[in-house]
């Protein structure tokens, strides 16, 4: 009987505790960022479901990657990892798009 009742509280603290991981809060943000004959724009969908957009043209002289990185680094800074990137160029304008997609898991 006592090996009973431990076992039953046993797999009720292991049901508490299974619960308890599937309620974790996971913020996610994208980020967009193309590259068309010198024009870069830049998309981010924040955890809040807003989006932030920055466009530079050629005369602003800012390097691509510089600005991605930044933006980036900020969202690291905050907590958040890379956990999938693509890119790509597309054929008919070759304009070069990258996507990043940053998630953190909050307890």
């Amino acid at each position: 009987m006592k090996n009973v009742k431990l076992f039953t509280l046993l797999t009720l603290l292991m049901t508490i505790l299974s619960f308890q991981s599937l309620a974790q809060n996971i913020s996610t943000v994208i980020i967009s960022a193309v590259n068309y004959s010198g024009t870069i724009s830049i998309q981010v969908v924040k955890p809040d479901y807003t989006v932030g957009e920055k466009f530079y043209v050629r005369k602003d002289k800012k390097v691509f990657f510089v600005e991605v990185k930044k933006i980036l680094d900020s969202w690291i800074n905050e907590g958040f990892t890379i956990t999938h990137t693509e890119s790509y160029i597309h054929p008919s304008t070759y304009s070069i798009h990258h996507h990043y997609i940053l998630k953190k898991e909050e307890e």
